[in-house]
């Protein structure tokens, strides 16, 4: 028999004891090892007395083996626990040569030889590293997670000959001390290193991990183990606390307490009416198995489970028992993602980590067993976890999950995705690969600029609105930062009562192209060829794709070529819906063709904000003036370096989006915030871009390219463009005057007018001016003119018709007494027809008074013809 010593103490605890081993007697029966008959009470060497607990199985190959001892539960955060054994290892520690004592263990020595199926405490050495010191782990799901390291290096300190005697206490709370004395004597011990970790559950299972390669086996020893602490009896039998419907084909069973495995596994112990009993049956945790079925369950139908005949460690037989259960499937949106917390640097209150918050807004429970998480490029896959209806859970790094345990539920992941500060796509499947819910979120979002700056979270308001309009998400109004593991401090009704619209069409093919919707689409409706029709012959497309996971992108494949040069129109039928059923709100469709070449001229830089309000964006509105289409993915726009001439920041301002004749385009890195700032805008004509080329405040040069980088068009600007009588500029765009006049000529550039808001991204410029049809060869539009920025006759316009090319022109400003007021342009080479402007400045920047102004114009040609030609017009003003 085995010498074991059972010690009951008198003080005032439920239960205490000692476990004691000292190898004086032979037997170990009571003692597992795995693979078996390879370790021995032995003679060899023996640590202390006659015999001592080795490994004696000689290998031929590297291995790992383990040995373990099954105790009755022991429950170190009540009263403590101290840990004491001697060991020897006759080898230099290692990579592949290293040891490790198992303090308090939830399996036997089968799960010890790898860490994927075992929680515990480890105290060894290169058991995780090669760096050789004594060091204390916990083990959880397959993770080891440092506790302490002693300053023991084994190799240094202790060698290959000593014994030494080890003592490891725990004290109640947290705090974990590790003590040693190299000579073996445990009233010599002292302490070697100190760490903090809370043990949370009790553990039956002591035991000895041992890796060697094939020619140092047999070469470890242990000797004079104690266990003291509280230690309760095992009288009660295991009782079921969970059954989780997996999937289909496959059950999950929690029970109470560890189950004995020979009787776990045996599938005639279960039995489900209607099916029979399991095939197989796992024990995949102590308290935890796996059912599988060869039949499948049947959705949302009832059933029941009858178990029978199931011990636990201590052989505790479990009552007859009988649960019910119903097979829910997972469907879209069951789960949703409901709070997001991307930068949580510097933090408010909360801890300064990622985390993201799902909520179970289904009525049935979800096993995450197997679900996938997916951000950016990682995608990693949930340990089994059960969400009851309406709970929330916080799925964080593993390494923060302890400082997210006061504020709810937890999972922590290890290898938690990162989140990116500028946005990006989430989204969570079910193991089989079916999309449950995915937003794209984006820090515009965030309803206040100074919270975009890190440790604010984005908050969903109304779960119940899975489609994810961006108004359905706002900056968490709770003072600590965010709301994780509650229900979110913005939540409220945010019903989607709009449906989507198709935003633009990117050519992917010769006779397919990309519909880009506002937001999610009905999966199965968008898939479906029957809800697209193009004219000019086409009618519907023989197959369409609506891309995962956001089902936002539909791509469209028709049998014939589209034609370059044609406008085609797609329709679509109510049946498209988004994911809320709202039908597509885009009633006249959207129209399509082939994207030409970019030339010089086609395309104008036609307004620019460069000097903003503080924290808010520049712009760069462009204009299509020809009859043409084009791809906005080969169009480019840089600065120049005032040095060299050389282009600079050159920025691609869109993955590809038909831009046709008349149409504008802003380019900015927020659209909302220019949106929120001017009124006078266009909400389609926005194109949010990564990054824009610098725009300093005072002046700069802004070029718009193609793909071969051919400029298009180049606009060099001043701060001293702008209405000479603004009282400041910050915030006010110069808008061109007219998109066939060059961007060159300072005259065609101004103010964007106050009535306008200073700005008008998107549509018709507040200072354009059309140019009429001449029958003179030069006109004054308007005769009357008030250059208060109003956006109404602030310029006035001389424009010219020649009969032919190659005249060259002075023009200079007369007042009403005959008094030069400014000279506008000095040997001007003039194009067939063209125009100069007038903003109501003198020659030295200040404002004319009002009153009748002449233009006088001299034009001469190189054969010496010169024409001499008066034209007036009136300043006036308000009164």
């Amino acid at each position: 028999m085995r010498k074991i010593l059972w010690i009951f103490f008198s003080f005032s605890l439920p239960a205490g004891a000692q476990v004691f081993y000292d190898f004086e007697k032979e037997d170990i029966v009571s003692w597992e090892s795995y693979p078996p008959n390879r370790w021995e009470v032995s003679s060899v060497e023996p640590v202390s007395g006659n015999f001592s607990l080795h490994h004696a199985y000689d290998n031929s190959d590297a291995c790992i083996d383990a040995i373990s001892l099954l105790t009755a539960p022991l429950f170190p955060d009540s009263s403590g626990a101290v840990w004491r054994f001697r060991i020897r290892h006759a080898y230099g520690p290692s990579a592949y040569n290293n040891w490790g004592v198992f303090l308090l263990a939830n399996r036997w020595a089968k799960y010890m030889t790898t860490a994927g199926q075992i929680n515990g405490y480890v105290l060894g050495v290169n058991v995780q590293g090669t760096d050789k010191l004594l060091k204390l782990w916990h083990l959880k799901d397959g993770k080891y997670h440092e506790i302490l390291a002693t300053t023991v290096n084994w190799e240094t300190g202790i060698g290959i000959q000593a014994a030494p005697a080890v003592e490891v206490e725990y004290f109640p709370g947290g705090i974990w001390q590790v003590r040693i004395d190299s000579a073996g004597s445990f009233s010599s011990v002292e302490n070697v290193g100190s760490g903090f970790y809370r043990i949370d559950k009790s553990g039956r299972y002591f035991g000895i991990r041992y890796k060697y390669t094939k020619a140092q086996d047999m070469k470890l020893w242990m000797d004079d183990l104690s266990i003291t602490g509280r230690f309760i009896p095992d009288t009660m039998p295991p009782v079921l606390d969970s059954l989780v419907v997996v999937d289909r084909y496959t059950l999950r069973l929690i029970f109470s307490e560890d189950i004995e495995e020979g009787k776990a596994v045996d599938p005639w112990h279960y039995m489900v009416d209607g099916m029979g009993p399991p095939d197989s049956v796992i024990l995949v945790g102590g308290h935890e198995l796996l059912l599988y079925f060869s039949s499948v369950f049947e959705q949302d139908a009832e059933y029941r489970l009858y178990m029978e005949g199931l011990t636990d460690l201590s052989g505790n037989m479990m009552l007859p028992a009988q649960t019910e259960f119903v097979y829910h499937e997972p469907s879209f949106q069951d789960v949703v993602i409901n709070e997001i917390m991307y930068d949580p640097v510097p933090g408010v209150l909360l801890p300064q980590a990622e985390y993201i918050e799902i909520f179970n807004r289904s009525e049935h429970k979800q096993d995450l067993c197997n679900w996938i998480l997916s951000a950016g490029t990682t995608r990693v896959v949930l340990p089994s976890v059960t969400m009851d209806p309406g709970q929330y859970l916080i799925l964080t790094d593993m390494s923060y999950a302890g400082e997210f345990a006061m504020y709810g539920n937890v999972l922590g992941i290890p290898g938690f995705p990162a989140l990116n500060n500028a946005g990006g796509e989430i989204f969570l499947c079910s193991p089989d690969g079916r999309l449950i819910t995915y937003v794209r979120y984006d820090p515009t979002w965030h309803s206040e600029s100074y919270k975009t700056e890190g440790g604010w979270a984005l908050e969903r308001v109304d779960p119940s609105n899975p489609c994810d309009p961006c108004g359905n998400w706002m900056t968490s109004t709770e003072s600590s930062g965010g709301t994780p593991g509650r229900e979110n401090a913005v939540a409220g009704i945010f019903p989607d009562l709009e449906g989507p619209v198709a935003k633009r069409i990117k050519i992917t093919g010769g006779s397919q192209f990309m519909v880009e919707f506002s937001e999610p689409m009905d999966s199965l409706r968008a898939n479906d060829m029957a809800n697209y029709r193009l004219d000019h012959g086409f009618g519907y497309p023989f197959y369409a794709n609506a891309y995962f996971p956001a089902y936002d992108r539909v791509e469209l494949f028709f049998h014939d070529s589209l034609r370059s040069g044609a406008i085609y129109l797609l329709t679509f039928k109510d049946s498209l819906t988004d994911c809320a059923g709202n039908p597509a709100a885009n009633f006249s469709g959207i129209r399509v063709a082939v994207p030409e070449v970019l030339l010089p001229g086609d395309m104008v830089i036609n307004e620019v904000l460069f000097n903003p309000f503080p924290d808010e964006p520049d712009y760069v509105e462009i204009y299509n003036r020809s009859d043409r289409v084009y791809d906005l993915g080969n169009i480019y726009l840089a600065s120049r370096n005032r040095d060299n001439g050389e282009l600079d920041q050159v920025f691609r301002v869109s993955e590809g989006e038909l831009v046709f004749p008349g149409d504008y385009k802003v380019f900015t890195i927020d659209p909302s915030s220019v949106i929120g700032r001017y009124f006078s805008h266009d909400q389609k004509a926005f194109v949010r871009v990564e990054n824009l080329p610098s725009l300093p405040d005072t002046e700069g040069i802004i070029v718009l390219l193609n793909q071969k980088m051919q400029v298009i068009d180049e606009f060099r600007y001043t701060e001293d463009m702008h209405f000479p009588l603004l009282r400041k500029f910050e915030g006010v765009s110069l808008e061109r005057v007219h998109y066939d006049r060059p961007a060159h000529d300072a005259s065609n550039w101004h103010s964007a007018s106050e009535t306008a808001g200073y700005g008008t991204p998107g549509t018709v410029n507040s200072q354009f001016s059309e140019i009429s049809s001449l029958e003179e060869e030069f006109v004054v539009e308007p005769e009357v003119f008030s250059p208060d920025n109003d956006g109404i006759d602030d310029v006035v316009n001389l424009y010219y018709h020649m009969p032919e090319p190659g005249y060259v022109a002075n023009i200079t400003l007369f007042d009403a007494r005959g008094r030069e007021v400014r000279r506008l342009v000095r040997n001007h080479l003039m194009g067939m027809e063209g125009g100069i402007s007038w903003d109501g400045r003198m020659e030295n920047g200040s404002q004319a008074g009002i009153g009748i102004y002449v233009f006088y114009i001299e034009v001469f040609d190189l054969n010496g013809r010169v024409k001499r030609i008066k034209k007036t017009c009136v300043l006036a003003r308000r009164l």
